[in-house]
């Protein structure tokens, strides 16, 4: 029987039979699950050293995320490049994104979160330091794609620490998260504010130095542990509560009395074909017009901000994309209390309503140029903040056997939105500056119209690692019927 068919089992699933093994537990008969775990030794040590770990991580991925702003118009100078490829450099940084990030999501749920975050970072420093040393544009330009397979797979590290956390906490917790993220763009904005400032030709050692962090991490990959939960559904009991004991001692807790209850189905492995299952589709493809809406308006605003600016506001480029980005920063605190406050799904509605509001004005070029800043970062504010919900709301839609390639799906899928919106931010501002705008504008519409047809809020919910979360969503009338 396929996972497609057992997820659209009958409701008996939520009850299903356990195979109890063995753990350090001294009351007989009593059984636990692997969250109700988690819950219990609650958030310390354990769960801040891998903050700083996974968020490291991150933070050097929004480095090279943000490098997609200042990298085409440096090279553009050096090697007199036409609009097209300047254009087709950012692109491609997307092509590798959309490929990695299905591929690493499989690889993280076949061979594991921890194999997975340890390939995508070598791969990535490896060709983020190749890219300084391309001696022409083609060859930069395999390198951004392969350097973009690396970072594709940035969702990994998240999901595992995501993986970590306690049910109360885990929202709050995941958004800021994203402080790192803000950390790296700001850092990288900075960076390129000095050295591509300074040195107009330089953008060597800022592409050099962009891949540096990333360097710094892999040392201390060694403490970087395995997901309990994916080595609970994989078999592996053993090996999940060696990371679960490591676990309880950081935090100076004890772990609950008894067994650990695992599935009977814990070694199935997700497909691909299982997320159009007969539930699962439900989430996947309003998620998937959110991600790529997402994708499309974010990138979009962070590659349009320096070559509007200098063209229609009369500022520094440089120092307005500055200002802008740290916008991000208050996002993730504006985020954490909304999503805490009113849950996932009327948080991104909101913000995907803000941004539009504020990207149409930026048309109105004749407005004074500190008003189009201000407009400028409230959009800037707004997607992230929207981004940065969609982000912790995707790996809490799937369970554990699914949830990587789920993420990675949702994730490869909207790169093709990456793809696009380079020529949209740097053609189509030639034209006429309305026309970018109106495209963004428009995708927060449509983004937030997909968040509205989301049939899961999953504020409250505990992450889960077997087959019963499609049971958790309301049926449809034919479902019912069946």
């Amino acid at each position: 029987m396929t996972i497609a068919e057992r997820a659209s089992e009958d409701a008996s699933l939520l009850k299903a039979d356990y195979v109890a093994l063995e753990n350090d537990g001294d009351e007989p008969g009593a059984t636990f699950s692997l969250h109700e775990a988690i819950d219990d030794l609650g958030f310390g040590r354990f769960q801040v050293l891998l903050l700083f770990l996974c968020g490291a991580q991150m933070a050097a991925d929004s480095m090279e995320m943000m490098l997609l702003s200042f990298l085409a118009p440096a090279v553009k100078e050096e090697w007199s490049l036409e609009t097209w490829q300047s254009s087709l450099l950012g692109s491609v940084v997307f092509i590798g994104i959309l490929i990695g990030a299905s591929a690493w999501g499989i690889v993280a749920d076949r061979f594991g979160r921890r194999v997975a975050s340890l390939g995508l970072t070598m791969c990535s420093v490896v060709f983020g330091v190749a890219s300084a040393l391309s001696p022409n544009v083609w060859v930069l330009m395999l390198m951004r794609l392969l350097t973009g397979f690396a970072v594709g797979g940035a969702h990994v590290g998240f999901s595992l620490f995501a993986e970590f956390l306690p049910t109360k906490t885990r929202g709050v917790t995941l958004m800021l998260v994203n402080v790192f993220w803000t950390i790296g763009i700001v850092f990288e904005a900075g960076l390129a504010w000095i050295l591509l400032e300074a040195y107009p030709l330089g953008w060597r050692y800022f592409v050099a130095a962009t891949a540096m962090p990333l360097a710094l991490v892999l040392l201390f990959f060694m403490w970087l542990p395995e997901s309990p939960r994916w080595l609970l559904v994989s078999g592996r009991t053993e090996d999940a509560m060696a990371v679960m004991r490591r676990l309880a001692a950081m935090n100076r807790r004890n772990l609950p009395p008894g067994v650990v209850r695992v599935p009977e189905n814990a070694d199935e492995r997700g497909r691909f074909v299982d997320l159009f299952s007969a539930s699962f589709r439900r989430i996947t493809i309003p998620l998937w017009v959110i991600w790529f809406s997402t994708i499309f308006i974010y990138y979009g605003v962070v590659i349009l901000t320096p070559e509007y600016f200098e063209q229609f506001a009369g500022s520094d480029s440089y120092m307005s994309t500055f200002i802008t980005s740290l916008a991000e920063l208050p996002s993730v605190f504006i985020g954490a209390f909304m999503l805490h406050r009113f849950g996932r799904k009327k948080t991104m509605i909101t913000f995907f309503g803000v941004c539009a509001l504020a990207e149409f004005p930026l048309a109105a070029t004749v407005l004074p140029a500190n008003l189009l800043v201000l407009f400028a970062v409230v959009s800037r504010l707004a997607i992230a903040a929207a981004f940065n919900t969609l982000y912790l709301y995707t790996p809490e839609l799937y369970p554990t056997f699914l949830r990587s390639t789920g993420f990675g799906a949702a994730s490869s899928v909207s790169r093709v939105a990456g793809i696009i919106t380079p020529f949209v931010a740097n053609v189509l501002i030639q034209v006429s500056i309305v026309l970018p705008v109106a495209c963004y504008g428009v995708a927060c519409v449509v983004a937030s119209i997909a968040a509205v047809l989301m049939p899961l809020e999953t504020q409250s919910m505990a992450l889960q690692d077997s087959l019963i979360l499609p049971k958790l969503l309301p049926q449809s009338s034919s479902e019912q019927n069946r």
